[in-house]
Parts: structure tokens; C-alpha cells; sequence
């Protein structure tokens, strides 16, 4: 056997003894190994992420917008990544939910992200907006692993290289590279998922928690593995006892406890959903409330809203989806986007419908699958040549700080 053939396969040659330095030498071999195989899996990512945060900083210095600095000395460059939302964000990692007169709306954003931020903060020099990058650029290339290997596991390798894909080019993929939390909850809930597809569901439990703790729909998340250890405990998977679904109260906890907070610092058990209505008219409605809402905002007046017409758009590609889960009875993924796409069209507006694109799972899986398919490169390169000017609008839109949800 060759030197090559050891370093690479970690075996010593016949008759040679082990030496300290061969030992270190295959240990570094194999972690270098490691990192080639992590880095192939989330390198569309890095490019990607790479490239929006360019433009951002590119087009920002080409483009003169008038900011408020939520902290000026944390330089020009930080306050390209946070607009709109990342405001509320920043002022609960600051000042937390109720800082003097201000009693709406921060009430609507769970704490996890912010209070994160606030824990980071002090290692970035005291500056939330760094800490909120830090958190989402760490934790989007975590996703982008986790959507690989779970992908993967559905279609092999090459679907695992379009799920990343997919996900990097989505038009709104953007808010993965700014101080907003879907990369941070996408991160927890890929992670509850695949840890519950293994069995392991007193860790998945954990991890599903950390995403109750970071956005709402962390409870749809909930659902979709109670399902998912219900269907183990019926086709009695090796290892998974029932007493093990008393995991999934875990991530009930965090919202129990933020509501409960809510309730003693206001009074009201329905203050969250109390900040929903007055912040962004947000309300539960009669079925398809929110499809006819949707198409009114796309096309009022005879004009065509893009931000509009890319949640309605959303909205139509997530029922679609839906059905095509129900149709390979995929019961916990059906569950996850049944639950999603109930709350967005049982609702007064579909405001904010093409973000939430980037925490739909069961979406990139699926695609990955029908796309990695042989003879489908054709399908694959169409898809992004019509991706790829979206996310060039949109991340000129947030440059120039037009609403885009």
C-alpha cells in the first residue's frame, strides 16, 4: 500500500509501526477530508450569501438612502443588513419589549432571535446588528447542510445539491443574509426534523424548542413530528418507545413561557395576537379570505405590485405542494404545509407569504427530488434563470428600502 493510500484510508502499511507524526498526519488528512466534504455541500450557499451581501454594500454605496442608525458606531456598512423588521429585532435585543411609551408592536416577535443578539452582543464590541449577522450568516450555512443532508436522504447527493440551490436562489433568499431570523429558525427546525427521522426524538424535542423560541410557526413544526413519531410508533421503528413523545412538550415551553410573560406584563393572555392586528392588520378570517386579498393587493387599480404578486404567487405554489404531499401521503410534510397554508389563506392579508417560503421544508425537498431527476438539468437552469433576477430586484428593493415583506 502506497503513502497516498494510507493518508488517504488511515491504515498503516504492513509491518510499520504507528508513529506519533503518522497519526497526526492522517488526523489532519481526515479533517481536511471533512472540510472538503462540508464545503462542497454548502459552497452554492457561501457563493450566494457572498454575493447578496455584495450587493448590499455595493449598491448601497451607490445609492444614497437616508437611515435612522439604530447604533451609529457600529459603522455604515451595518446598517445595510437591517431594515424594516430587523428594527423590531434590534430594539428588543436593546430595550426589550416595552421600552418607555412604546407598547406596540414588538409583542409579535418571539424573543429567541433578539435575545440571542443581546447575548452575542457584548463579544462584537456592544453592537446587536453585528451579532444579528453573525447569527444569521453561522446559521444559514448550518441550514444549507442540513437541507443537503436531509435531501439527500429523500433523492441522493444531487438532490441535496438542489434543495441548496434552491433555497440560495429563491427570490427572498436575501433575508438569509440581513438581521432578520429565518436562517436561525430554519437552522433549529432542519435539525428537529432530522434528528426525529433517526429516532432520537428527546434531541429533537430540544431543537424543535429552540425553534418555538424564534418564530410562531415552530407549532406547526410541533405537529408535523407528532405526526411523524406517531407513524414510528405504528410501524414500531427499532428503538422508539412511546413514552418518548413526551419530547414534543419541550418545544411547548417556550411559548407557554412567552405568553405567560406577555399576560404579566400586560394583563392579556392574547397580547401577541392582539400586536398581530394592530401592526399589520393581521387577523383570522373566513377560508380563501386571504387568496382574494391577496389578488386584490397584486392588482389594485389595474397596477401590478411585484412584492404583492410574489405572495400570492407563494401562497398558490404552497397549496400546490401540499397537494402533491398528500398525494405521495408524506403525512408529516403534508402536515407542516397544510398548517401553513391554512393560517396564511385563513387571514385578512397575505403580507410577508414569499418569506415564508424560506422555512417551508417539505417545498425544497420535493423540488429536489423532481428537478435531480436524469434529464432534468434543462428544468433546473430554466428555474434559476427566472429566480436569479428576482433575488437581483428584490435585494435592489431592500437597498433602496421598498416594502417587500
Amino acid at each position: 500500500m502506497s503513502s497516498l493510500q494510507v493518508l488517504t484510508k488511515g491504515e498503516p502499511e504492513p509491518g510499520a509501526r504507528p508513529t506519533p507524526g503518522g497519526q497526526e498526519s492522517g488526523r489532519r488528512a481526515r479533517l481536511a477530508a471533512g472540510a472538503l466534504k462540508v464545503w462542497s455541500r454548502v459552497e452554492i450557499w457561501v457563493i450566494s450569501r457572498v454575493a447578496v451581501i455584495g450587493s448590499l454594500l455595493l449598491l448601497g454605496s451607490m445609492v444614497k438612502v437616508s437611515d435612522q442608525p439604530w447604533d451609529a458606531s457600529s459603522g455604515w456598512a451595518a446598517h445595510r443588513f437591517a431594515a424594516f423588521d430587523s428594527g423590531q429585532f434590534l430594539r428588543i435585543a436593546e430595550s426589550g419589549y416595552f421600552p418607555g411609551p412604546v407598547r406596540c408592536c414588538s409583542q409579535a416577535f418571539f424573543p429567541g432571535y433578539p435575545l440571542l443578539m443581546r447575548a452575542i452582543a457584548p463579544l462584537l464590541g456592544g453592537h446587536e446588528i453585528w451579532a444579528g449577522m453573525l447569527i444569521t450568516l453561522v446559521a444559514g450555512v448550518i441550514a444549507a447542510a442540513l437541507l443537503w443532508r436531509l435531501a439527500a436522504e429523500h433523492g441522493g447527493p444531487a438532490a441535496g445539491q438542489v434543495a441548496v440551490a434552491a433555497l440560495a436562489l429563491n427570490p427572498l433568499s436575501l433575508f438569509m443574509a440581513v438581521v432578520y431570523s429565518e436562517a436561525l429558525f430554519l437552522a433549529l427546525a432542519l435539525a428537529a426534523w432530522l434528528l426525529a427521522r433517526r429516532g432520537r426524538w428527546w434531541w429533537a424535542g430540544l431543537a424543535a424548542a429552540g425553534a418555538t423560541a424564534v418564530r410562531v410557526n415552530g407549532l406547526f413544526l410541533i405537529c408535523a413530528l407528532a405526526v411523524m413519531f406517531v407513524i414510528q410508533l405504528y410501524r414500531r421503528r427499532p428503538g422508539v418507545r412511546w413514552y418518548a413523545g413526551a419530547s414534543l412538550a419541550l418545544p411547548v415551553v417556550p411559548v407557554a413561557t412567552y405568553f405567560a410573560w406577555l399576560h404579566s406584563q400586560t394583563g392579556s393572555w392574547t397580547e401577541w395576537n392582539d400586536a398581530e392586528k394592530l401592526g399589520w392588520d393581521r387577523r383570522l378570517a373566513a377560508p380563501w379570505t386571504g387568496l382574494a386579498q391577496g389578488w386584490s393587493d397584486a392588482f389594485l387599480n389595474g397596477r401590478v405590485s411585484i412584492p404583492a404578486t410574489a405572495d400570492l404567487v407563494a401562497v398558490l405554489v404552497g397549496l400546490a405542494v401540499t397537494v402533491a404531499l398528500v398525494v405521495r401521503r408524506r403525512w408529516p410534510e403534508v402536515t407542516y404545509m397544510g398548517l401553513n397554508m391554512v393560517v396564511l389563506v385563513c387571514s385578512t392579508t397575505l403580507t410577508s407569504s414569499a418569506r415564508y417560503t424560506l422555512t417551508w421544508i417539505p417545498m425544497y425537498i420535493l423540488l429536489a427530488e423532481i428537478l435531480a431527476r436524469p434529464g432534468r438539468r434543462w428544468l433546473q437552469m430554466l428555474l434559476a434563470a427566472a429566480a436569479i433576477p428576482l433575488l437581483v430586484f428584490f435585494t435592489g428593493a431592500w437597498t433602496l428600502r421598498w416594502f417587500i415583506g
